[in-house]
């Protein structure tokens, strides 16, 4: 599957999202923002709710960030978001990019049932044929299972510095 065909499972397709889609990817990204700090979807200021908007559009147009829906019968069950980094060549690795997945969603009524998976395999074979070094994206407890069984592994080397605002 490319990463930007489509693929169809038990009735879901997952397609690229284009930019008429960025109203619902920006939409269905509060969704999981709300579902992994275990909000209510009012919980999710409207500011937030606009920064998200103007960031999907901004970042599609540009090309950094590339979405994908999952959908059955039309309706949306699912989306993943990856961020494309353009990295320096390294003596070991001249590939050209490192993605960073901002979401991967699933609707809850379509969870445990091959949804997550069509699109994390969307995700990864987008990054194979567009020279991608690795993706890396921070997963939840109940993500990790998936992530695991898909070849995704802990990074004891990563640290990171929280800056105060």
């Amino acid at each position: 599957m490319s990463g930007t065909g489509a693929s169809a499972e038990r009735g879901v397709l997952v397609r690229a999202a284009s930019t008429t889609d960025d109203a619902l990817v920006a939409r269905l990204r509060v969704r999981f923002l709300a579902d992994v700090r275990d909000l209510q979807g009012d919980d999710v200021s409207t500011a937030v709710r606009d920064a998200t908007a103007e960031y999907v559009t901004r970042s599609h147009a540009s090309g950094a960030l590339r979405s994908w829906l999952a959908e059955d019968d039309g309706e949306p069950v699912g989306l993943v978001s990856l961020i494309a980094t353009e990295v320096p060549p390294t003596p070991s690795d001249a590939r050209p990019f490192d993605g960073y997945v901002i979401n991967l969603w699933v609707s809850p009524d379509r969870r445990s049932q091959g949804v997550g998976r069509m699109l994390l395999d969307t995700v990864v074979a987008h990054g194979r044929t567009h020279g991608f070094r690795r993706i890396n994206l921070l997963a939840t407890e109940a993500g990790h299972p998936l992530y695991a069984s898909a070849g995704f592994a802990t990074n004891p080397d990563v640290v990171e510095l929280h800056l105060p605002r």
